[in-house]
């Protein structure tokens, strides 16, 4: 933003604004009202943003050839968040302006034992892609290597005249001037490449149900290469470009069923990308409802008068595309949330365990209370509404936000064992959720530390086993002889059935039997169709499939899962995590 709009007197700047408009409305014979205020608030967001700048700048300058640590904290899902104004997880501006400290010392024999000249170029890859990767996406490494070279950036004249039509330009614009050694004060090696896990949800989604075609789509396994060799340079998928052409193709087959079908077939499919599809999708897992949905179609596609009957009609087809072609993704979200219901009404907290930590939910419903306080500015009474938590729990929200909980929490437990995995090996690591950061001559090595973490992880039936009695045994979980069988075991339907049994009905629910059983059954119904797609090969095509030995199954699921997982070792780069 331009100084001058750092250091203007708002007071001043709004009136002199105001006089400029009225000034031009005359000019134009009718005045427009409705234009003012639209103007007024850009005015002052480009103040604040110009002010935000310049404090930013202010606390680089202030800070330049100092050390520091930033500060970070933990939610209760096991996240690792970052606080302040100069972090990671901040905007282009403020993330462009961080390094790794100078003195830090690398061991480079420990982090990787089997350095080499191949090695070497994967580095040099990772640098140079790391610019590009700021300025566009690139399906693969090698090909924004490629780009970077012929762009030809050894002026900071050339490096400038690109950066304002870069994906991020003050980032783009740092690692540019520090690679060609324009920027003295800062070794390239003190760079810090953030490699993002790739849509780590369904990433998490996929290891749970032993997905190979999701796990495909997230990069969690190589995608195949029927006449190429293995040493192919991989392409970078994108499982919400796959979901986008999976929904076009429902969309298409399905456009007679809606008022305008030539409306849905042209415009609607052209103008559905990936970023509402994300917006959709990403929050669908999360219990986003077909009503909401509607919402955000709505705002996307005002630009062709789709009414909101129709963009209802729109996200009820989305929803109910999704259930018939993922139906193993819905079921889990169906178990795991009837575990979180049935804990809540039995006014228990919700846990969630891995074998690093385990974290309680326990959502309360509030109560408003009005008070009246004492304004001084205008001297008035005027009236507030406090939110005060009351003693009951919220079934509601903790049916909505059980499942993104329990993803997040899995996603936690795999960044805290790449922390361990890296300070073992004497490596600089920065996490921000699922981004991992580091100095270029380590960032290859992240990608390998992220695979071994879920091939050297429990089997998903271990997780699942756990959260169903740790939750629904209660008390009787310490001392239960079955809870060490249970844990990898198939739960056999009368073992589920003494379960569920034994838990104690609610006095809410004593003159609602009916509506009770039918909880515990979709419970025990969600729980076998999970067993079942995870035995599957082909859980789409249940007369065609091949079923493995009835109690080993799941493992031979499990590893065959994880042999396309070591796969990524045969490639040039892994993608499971990506610039």
């Amino acid at each position: 933003m331009s100084k001058f709009l750092a250091n203007l007197n708002v007071a001043e700047g709004c009136k002199l604004l105001r006089e400029c408009y009225l000034d031009a409305a005359k000019g134009l014979g009718k005045l427009k009202p409705n234009l003012y205020p639209a103007l007024l608030k850009e005015f002052l967001s480009d103040i604040q943003r110009a002010c935000y700048e310049r404090f930013i700048l202010d606390i680089a300058s202030t800070y330049e050839g100092y050390e520091f640590y930033l500060p970070a904290f933990v939610n209760f899902r096991g996240r690792i968040y970052r606080a302040g104004a100069l972090h990671f997880h901040e905007r282009d501006l403020a993330r462009s302006l961080i390094v790794f400290s100078k003195r830090i010392v690398y061991d480079a024999k420990m982090a990787n034992p089997s350095h080499s000249t191949e090695y070497d170029e994967k580095v040099k890859t990772m640098l140079y892609a790391s610019a590009s990767f700021h300025y566009q996406k690139f399906d693969t490494y090698s090909a924004a290597e490629r780009w970077y070279h012929e762009q030809r950036f050894e002026s900071i004249g050339r490096i400038i005249e690109y950066a304002p039509t870069a994906r991020d330009p003050f980032q783009f614009l740092s690692k540019a001037l520090i690679i060609q050694r324009l920027d003295s004060r800062v070794s390239e090696w003190q760079l810090h490449i953030t490699q993002d896990a790739s849509a780590s949800a369904y990433q998490i989604i996929s290891y749970f149900l032993l997905d190979f075609e999701i796990a495909n789509c997230t990069n969690l396994i190589p995608t195949k290469g029927d006449k190429e060799p293995p040493q192919k340079k991989i392409g970078i998928n994108d499982v919400y470009d796959f979901f986008v052409s999976e929904i076009k193709k429902s969309l298409i087959e399905e456009c007679k069923t809606f008022e305008d079908p030539r409306l849905i077939r042209t415009h609607v499919c052209e103008e559905l990308d990936r970023k509402i599809v994300k917006s959709l999708l990403m929050s669908l897992i999360y219990g986003k409802t077909a009503y909401s949905m509607a919402d955000d179609l709505y705002q996307h596609y005002s630009s062709i008068y789709l009414k909101k009957t129709e963009c209802l009609k729109l996200s009820s087809h989305i929803e109910k595309f999704f259930k018939s072609r993922f139906p193993h993704i819905v079921n889990l979200m169906t178990l795991i949330r009837s575990v979180g219901w049935l804990a809540s009404a039995m006014g228990r907290p919700v846990y969630y365990s891995t074998p690093v930590f385990t974290t309680v939910q326990d959502y309360m419903k509030s109560e408003a209370i009005k008070i009246w306080i004492y304004d001084r500015p205008s001297k008035k009474r005027r009236q507030v509404t406090l939110r005060i938590p009351t003693n009951l729990r919220d079934l509601k929200k903790t049916t909505s936000a059980i499942f993104a909980n329990f993803i997040h929490q899995k996603d936690a437990n795999i960044a805290f064992y790449m922390i361990r995995n890296a300070k073992l090996r004497g490596i600089p690591i920065y996490t921000v959720h699922d981004n991992f950061i580091t100095t270029p001559d380590f960032a290859p090595l992240m990608g390998g530390f992220y695979i071994d973490v879920l091939e050297k992880g429990p089997h998903p039936m271990e997780f699942i086993n756990t959260f169903i009695m740790q939750n629904l045994a209660g008390d009787k979980y310490y001392d239960h002889a079955r809870v060490e069988l249970c844990k990898w075991e198939l739960i056999h339907v009368d073992e589920m059935y003494i379960l569920l049994g034994e838990i104690d009905l609610p006095e809410l629910y004593k003159k609602r039997r009916k509506f009770w059983d039918s909880r515990l059954q979709v419970l025990v119904d969600s729980y076998y169709s999970y067993i079942q797609s995870i035995r599957y090969l082909d859980y789409r095509d249940k007369d065609k499939c091949i079923r493995d030995c009835e109690d080993s199954g799941y493992f031979i699921r499990l590893e065959r899962f994880k042999k396309q997982l070591g796969k990524w070792k045969d490639y040039i780069h892994t993608y499971c995590i990506h610039l």
